[in-house]
Parts: C-alpha cells; structure tokens; sequence
C-alpha cells in the first residue's frame, strides 16, 4: 500500500474500520515488545506468521536491516453462527515498509480462520453424517469480506495504491480479477 500518509495513519484508520465492523479483540506493537505469535486456533501452526516476517531483511540491499515498526491486531468473531458455533476471525499485521523501499510504503498481511462444529462426515460414508460433531477449522484464507476491509480502507485514503500479493496461487479466475 503505497500513499503520501505514513504508516501509523494507515493502521489508525485501519483499527477504526476493524473496530466498527467487527470488533477487536487483542492489538499489539513491537515499541515495547515482539508481537506475540497468535493462537493455533487463529493462524495455521504450519503457516509462519507473519508471512513476510523476518524475510522483510532480504529486501534491504544495503544489510542495514533495522526491524520496522509494526501493529498486529485480531478482530473479534464475525460471521456469527450459532446452529453450528461458527465464526470467522482475522489477525492483521501493518508493517512500516518506507526504510526498506524508500517510499511511503505499508504493507498489510492477513488472515483468515473461519470455525464450526458439525455433523462429522467420513469418506466411508461419503455424504451422509455421523451421529456426532467435530470442529472444522479453515485457516490461512483471505476471502472478499477482508478485500471489502482493504478496498474501504483505500476509498477513504484517495490517491492510495494498492497491491495484492497471494502466498499461494490464486484458487479460481473470479478470484485473479480482484488481484489485477
């Protein structure tokens, strides 16, 4: 997210939109302290978060790697429901890029756990439902509804550019509009 405002204006207005849809549920900085990896419920324990992480370094050319400023904050449950306990939650990470690139540079890093708890299924019974439930967790996505977050939070900073980076491909056409 490239814009003529820096980085702490970016996450303030970004708390702001968090907070007004879905509320936030914990927020860090790295003033004081390292931000605390989140919980294995929220990001996958595979998935090295953030993605970019300590990896920022090698775009420093000159190897005078000082580590940026950063917030991290995770939104309450959303998507709320309650026949089969689901919600969704995101964890956002805003990294102050400008030592690094030379310009007014954010980069944002999300996401995604969506929970349930449903009718367990198996491949032996294929799709009819067992007579108990099990969680099921979708961790790691990025879906419209944060895009939307992202897109609003552009609209309301004019002149901002922005570009989407998958850490892996993308899973279908519709979805590579919105990347272009």
């Amino acid at each position: 997210m490239k814009s003529g405002e820096g980085h702490g204006e970016v996450y303030k207005e970004l708390r702001k939109l968090v907070q007004e849809r879905w509320g936030i549920l914990e927020e860090f900085d790295n003033s004081q302290n390292p931000i605390p990896q989140p919980s294995d419920n929220i990001v996958r324990s595979d998935l090295d978060w953030p993605i970019l992480g300590e990896g920022l370094s090698r775009l420093d050319t000159n190897r005078s790697f000082i580590c940026p400023q950063e917030y991290q904050l995770t939104s309450r449950a959303y998507n709320q429901v309650t026949s089969i306990n689901g919600h969704s939650q995101v964890v956002i990470r805003v990294t102050d890029a400008a030592g690094l690139l030379g310009s007014e540079t954010t980069i944002l890093e999300l996401t995604r756990s969506d929970w349930a708890r449903e009718w367990a299924r198996s491949s032996f019974h294929g799709l009819f439902p067992l007579p108990y439930k099990e969680d099921r967790a979708s961790l790691g996505v990025v879906t419209s509804t944060e895009v939307t977050l992202i897109e609003d939070l552009k609209s309301r900073h004019l002149g901002t550019e922005i570009h989407y980076f998958v850490s892996q491909g993308p899973p279908d056409a519709e979805f590579t509009k919105v990347l272009l």
